[in-house]
């Protein structure tokens, strides 16, 4: 079937916006937050090092299932690059998402780990933002294929607005996400 890649991917990337590492990541910094704050690192720096963790341990079990669905349904070697590129895009999004989200609805007067990681606003919201996008992008490439447009080019489009959408989100870290930062 010429959409098993679209649906392979739909799938690997609605498990991968499960992962909540960067949801959760300020949170866990609890009443020690502070001391990244005094650190001679800008609030950026700390944001790429919490984004970092959550790409590594997310992109490598997500790439690994795409590209064992690709080949199970037969995609050739252009598809599978196109699959996998738009894995680590959509994870990078879903990774910002997690840490703006974390920003927004910090805890950071727990008692133990699992109430920073289990009784989080932020971990709710940065599942299913993810997921509204999948179905966004799903419903776009759903179209695209209706008029025949080739699957690589449905994943194009996709990674583009993921991308454009990510690019925005990384502005607002830049910017008004510092300053929340600061301000915790």
């Amino acid at each position: 079937n010429e959409n098993f890649p679209l649906v392979a991917l739909l799938v690997v990337c609605m498990m991968a916006a499960m992962n909540t590492i960067s949801a959760t990541s300020i949170s866990l910094e609890g009443k020690y937050i502070w001391m990244l704050k005094v650190f001679p690192v800008s609030p950026w720096d700390i944001f790429k090092a919490k984004l970092g963790v959550h790409l590594v341990i997310t992109v490598i079990p997500a790439v690994f299932c795409t590209v064992s669905f690709a080949v199970a349904g037969g995609a050739d070697i252009v598809t599978i690059l196109y699959m996998i590129a738009a894995t680590i895009v959509f994870i990078l999004y879903s990774a910002l998402v997690g840490l703006l989200c974390n920003l927004r609805f910090p805890n950071l007067t727990w008692t133990n780990e699992a109430q920073a990681v289990k009784q989080n606003t932020s971990v709710i919201v940065a599942t299913f933002a993810p997921w509204g996008m999948l179905i966004i992008l799903a419903v776009i490439c759903l179209m695209m294929r209706i008029t025949g447009t080739p699957v690589t080019k449905c994943l194009s489009t996709a990674m583009a607005l993921t991308l454009a959408v990510s690019f925005l989100l990384i502005k607002k870290l830049l910017g008004s996400g510092s300053d929340q930062f600061i301000d915790l």
